[in-house]
């Protein structure tokens, strides 16, 4: 596989510092005296019409239920493409990576009910296990070249137009 050329890495950079510096900013916005406004704006309604027919939601639930599942179809069918015909077709390569995914999973779970030991408030333990795979595409995005072109490098979760040039 081709490195990318460096104008096709800035993409990739733009994109990963965008995403940390959303999360930055909206943990001080839902955390602010502005709180309630954050809130409102998720609750905004949302719709999709044609004619009379009409599908109306909230912000809230167009991002969760549709951009989301989108955002995850795409992830699944580059980790089973990844599996068949890429880094995760060899057992030793994969190894690595599935230890580091369990990992990924179990880390943020632990680490959210030993900060919420409240019966109730430690059912949410599951929202940081499904969040961290967006922010590790944005770490990847940002550190670009900075990494060797390993296996977990090597999975394309963004488009191959912005992995490789043609010549």
């Amino acid at each position: 596989m081709r490195r990318p050329t460096s104008h096709r890495k800035v993409p990739r950079a733009v994109s990963g510092a965008v995403l940390l510096f959303a999360a930055a900013a909206t943990l001080v916005w839902a955390n602010s005296p502005y709180a309630h406004d954050y809130h409102s704006f998720w609750h905004l309604p949302l719709s999709i019409g044609l004619g009379d027919i009409a599908f109306s939601q909230s912000l809230h639930f167009w991002i969760n239920d549709g951009l989301m599942t989108i955002f995850f179809l795409v992830v699944g069918m580059e980790v089973r493409r990844e599996i068949h015909d890429g880094a995760l077709s060899e057992r030793s390569q994969a190894a690595l990576l599935v230890a580091a995914a369990v990992g990924g999973v179990i880390a943020p779970a632990l680490i959210f009910l030993a900060l919420n030991l409240d019966p109730v408030r430690s059912k949410g333990w599951a929202v940081p296990t499904a969040t961290d795979i967006a922010f590790a595409v944005g770490v990847l995005a940002l550190l670009g070249s900075a990494i060797p072109e390993t296996s977990a490098y090597s999975c394309s979760l963004w488009p191959s137009s912005m992995t490789s040039l043609p010549s």
